[in-house]
């Protein structure tokens, strides 16, 4: 309980101080966008506008997490958080095609961008702040094992580099009057990359993704520890709901082995399982199969 509170709490504070540090952001480069009329200067305003919607989202998928089982929810509501993270890509992913538009129709409208020295100035402090709210995301999401917090974490360093880059192009702008518009092509495509990579891995953990050769190495290590006559570890499955994880696997034994022994086994299965790395197993056990005579 003390963790899932921790996580909770952790991804409140996240959430909350996103919200407070874009809501400025986004503000102030919109104004800038706006007074500069830069396509690229207002797609980075909104892509940073889109990281509060992300937050919100953070916020509520957690509530939800914390709710305790019911009747309709035996095994908990952990996977709102996958659900959480899946709603913020297809947003971001929106938001990319979006202002991949915009940035075309600035590239064939050929005007140049003129802007000041405080717009460059602006856009450094920002970037800094902005991955400076990304590291207390990654370093809450490696401390809980968040996805949805790692994600939110992906967002505020996508708009760092985002406004790196634009005041990278503010300053050679004068020159070339197409860089707006190509600056804002790569940040629309590098969001557009950053969302459909998040959306792909977590769809694949809220489909039910299969145990990794490395899970599947502690598994059977932990299996074959327990008891020595335990000869095969197969049909590995695990069935994940956010920090509750159910594991089915078959064990074989010696076909003459009693039933009380056998059963005794699996649960000495369970019970190491669940004390070294805390997840519920189901363990059915199988005779050996029997050698063909030649």
């Amino acid at each position: 309980m003390r963790f899932a509170y921790d996580k909770k709490s952790s991804a409140y504070f996240e959430g909350v101080l996103s919200i407070v540090v874009n809501i400025i952001v986004s503000g102030w480069k919109l104004f800038l966008g706006l007074t500069y009329q830069s396509v690229a200067l207002m797609a980075d305003a909104f892509h940073s506008l889109f990281d509060i919607v992300t937050s919100v989202v953070l916020i509520y998928g957690f509530y939800m997490v914390s709710k305790p089982p019911d009747k309709e929810h035996p095994y908990g509501h952990g996977r709102a958080e996958l659900i959480s993270t899946i709603i913020i890509g297809s947003l971001l992913l929106a938001v990319s095609f979006e202002f991949l538009i915009r940035s075309g129709n600035k590239l064939l409208s050929r005007q140049a961008v003129v802007f000041s020295n405080i717009v460059v100035y602006s856009l450094v402090i920002m970037a800094i702040i902005k991955e400076l709210l990304a590291q207390v995301a990654y370093r809450l999401a490696d401390k809980y094992g968040s996805d949805a917090i790692k994600a939110d974490g992906h967002h505020h360093r996508s708009d760092a580099i985002a406004t790196i880059l634009l005041a990278i192009g503010i300053l050679l702008g004068k020159s070339y009057w197409w860089l707006d518009g190509v600056l804002g092509l790569v940040i629309s495509l590098y969001i557009m990359f950053i969302s459909v990579s998040l959306i792909r891995e977590t769809s694949d953990e809220l489909l039910g993704r299969g145990a990794s050769e490395e899970e599947e190495k502690i598994i059977k290590n932990i299996v074959t520890s327990v008891h020595e006559e335990v000869t095969d570890v197969h049909h590995i499955h695990l069935h994940k709901y956010g920090d509750h994880v159910e594991l089915t696997l078959h064990v074989r034994v010696p076909k003459d082995m009693t039933v009380e022994e056998a059963d005794r086994i699996a649960k000495l299965i369970e019970n190491a399982v669940r004390e070294k790395l805390g997840w519920e197993a189901t363990v059915h056990v199988e005779g050996e199969k029997t050698k063909n005579k030649t």
